[in-house]
């Protein structure tokens, strides 16, 4: 998981609500209504939350909280119907008053992980998992659906493999892209898929050219790796949709003002909507269960 800047997530909670209408706009679906189809559900079937509660939880082991992280995620909670607050305690002591408040869920991350906690049913999700989900989902809804249709992954890490297998189980023909041949050879083994090994772009380099020959023939692409500025708005066409979860931005600024409505990226909200409305409605995608 790549740790988030404070300048990556202030004005969440400002532009939330308009963020939510720009994506209905793009993709034809708000961001309740795609993080149900992420989590195996029919919007039409169901009905935003009857304001269940959810404590977000400050965290300060490691390199310690990142400052308006808990504000952010809170906001995204709130535009779902969510009754969010924040605990005046951190950590243990922040999940222990969310226990004694009765809440129905709880979020908390560190340097490494980030997890939705279903405290009455036992259950958890990731944000890796679920931003595989939704981003991929995302793609689908803005590309028209991608049954039988090939799409690009570039970087095959935890949300990469995640999104192969999201992208198989639904029909699409996922191709992975990443700079580790070990990597490559689990992922082909593993999912049966087609992979490429491309070289690690060199330091500042935008648009790294061996990216851009190798995704040019693809109308979707999922992007998610760690880096900045690796596809430019040469490998975009009328009919070219791009997936890009996480920070930075895996895209050049000029693809991003050239493209703007075939670009799906956002740091943080898809992926915290998709965890919590994983863990609000019945399972039907599988999420984790406490031992």
């Amino acid at each position: 998981m790549t740790r988030l800047r404070e300048s990556d997530i202030a004005e969440i909670p400002k532009i939330i609500d308009q963020y939510d209408r720009e994506l209905e706009a793009k993709i034809g679906l708000n961001l309740f209504d795609l993080a149900v189809r992420a989590a195996g559900r029919n919007p039409d079937e169901v009905t935003k939350t009857d304001k269940k509660r959810a404590a977000v939880i400050p965290v300060t082991a490691g390199r310690g909280e990142i400052a308006g992280f808990c504000e952010a995620i809170k906001a995204v909670l709130s535009r779902l119907g969510l009754e969010a607050f924040i605990p005046e305690k951190t950590d243990v002591a922040g999940l222990k008053s969310a226990l004694e408040k009765n809440c129905d869920m709880a979020f908390m991350a560190d340097d490494n992980s980030f997890l939705a906690l279903d405290l009455q049913k036992g259950r958890w999700m990731d944000n890796d998992t679920a931003t595989a989900r939704v981003f991929a989902e995302a793609l689908k809804a803005a590309a028209g659906g991608f049954k039988d249709r090939r799409v690009a992954v570039l970087g095959c890490g935890q949300i990469g493999e995640k999104a192969i297998e999201y992208f198989k189980k639904q029909g699409a023909e996922p191709v992975g892209f990443d700079i580790s041949p070990n990597r490559l050879e689990k992922i082909e083994s593993r999912w049966k898929i087609k992979t490429e090994k491309i070289k690690k772009p060199a330091q500042n380099e935008k648009a790294p050219a061996e990216i851009q020959r190798v995704l040019i023939d693809f109308e979707l692409i999922l992007e998610a790796t760690p880096a900045s500025d690796l596809i430019g708005k040469k490998v975009f066409d009328q009919d070219t949709y791009l997936a890009a979860p996480g920070m930075p931005p895996g895209f050049t600024e000029e693809a991003a003002r050239t493209f703007p409505e075939q670009i799906i990226h956002d740091p943080l909200q898809l992926g915290t909507a998709a965890m919590a409305v994983n863990i609000m409605l019945p399972p039907v995608i599988r999420s984790h269960q406490f031992s």
